[in-house]
């Protein structure tokens, strides 16, 4: 009989321990929840969204180089100036083998399509920031 008053006080000890640890571990859990909240909510400054399209631009300078050596390879840089929204820019493009770069037949005065990207402010309408990105 006295293992089993033993065994009842042991079993006792053990379930005071396991309530003592999980009332501290919630007390932890909730002392963390509470200092990742933030009472004010945080505005946010509004950012700029992008938005493409595609233009007409004239080609004002073509670098093109071409050489063998066990295979083709091929480099142009374009040079393209659109006068609708005063940009220039000058795209690099390389291919090698059997394939020539896209735009490879572009001479001085052609006109192409390029990708025009816009940054506006949605709230305004203010355009933030623009670029010809890539020549189509």
């Amino acid at each position: 009989m006295v293992w089993h008053i033993v065994l009842q006080k042991f079993i006792e000890r053990r379930n005071s321990m396991i309530k003592r640890y999980v009332c501290i571990l919630l007390g932890v859990l909730i002392v963390f929840s509470l200092v990742g909240c933030d009472l004010e909510p945080v505005e946010r400054p509004e950012q700029p969204h992008l938005y493409w399209k595609d233009i007409n631009v004239v080609v004002t300078d073509v670098n093109k180089k071409h050489w063998f050596a066990t295979t083709h390879h091929y480099i142009i840089e374009i040079t393209v100036k659109s006068e609708e929204y005063g940009l220039e820019k000058t795209i690099t493009s390389e291919g090698g083998g059997m394939f020539a770069p896209q735009h490879w037949g572009v001479e001085k005065g052609d006109i192409i399509t390029a990708q025009l990207y816009s940054w506006v402010m949605d709230s305004t309408g203010e355009v933030v920031r623009r670029d010809i990105h890539a020549l189509k």
